[in-house]
């Protein structure tokens, strides 16, 4: 087990915990907030969102789910999913960031809720509204 060293500012307030191995990594930024990647964890949330994919390949038949996913409007989500998916446990397992997975993790979140929001009638437009108005928001708070 190797074991990075340990940050503790004087007041006990602002504690990086870093432990590095190939079944638990951590990071403590609070003593009361901890985010903790366990390994398992990430081959479970891998794994689901595989069988996610899979639920929907038995509801519509696989061969036509795949010719559904590899088509030209849902390339780039197929792309983006599973590109996060391989990413999330690259990030994990061989490079043991918890940085880059957090954020591969995010993508692959961000990707199912396309996913799902582009299902539902109007829902790209709404999505693609939702994100402009969101983008505009905070371009005009950092203005101010």
């Amino acid at each position: 087990m190797f074991r990075m060293p340990t940050f503790v500012s004087s007041h006990n307030h602002t504690i990086i915990h870093a432990y590095t191995h190939t079944r638990f990594l951590s990071l403590s930024l609070n003593s009361e907030y901890e985010a903790v990647a366990d390994i398992g964890t990430i081959y479970r949330w891998s794994f689901g969102s595989i069988l996610f994919l899979a639920s929907w390949a038995v509801l519509m038949g696989p061969m036509t789910y795949a010719k559904h996913l590899i088509s030209g409007p849902r390339l780039p989500f197929s792309a983006a999913y599973f590109g996060s998916i391989a990413l999330t446990l690259f990030f994990a397992i061989k490079l043991h960031s918890t940085i880059l997975t957090l954020i591969s993790t995010i993508v692959q979140l961000v990707s199912l809720v396309w996913y799902l929001v582009s299902y539902f009638p109007m829902g790209g437009t709404g999505l693609r509204f939702a994100a402009r108005f969101g983008t505009n928001r905070v371009a005009a708070w950092m203005t101010d």
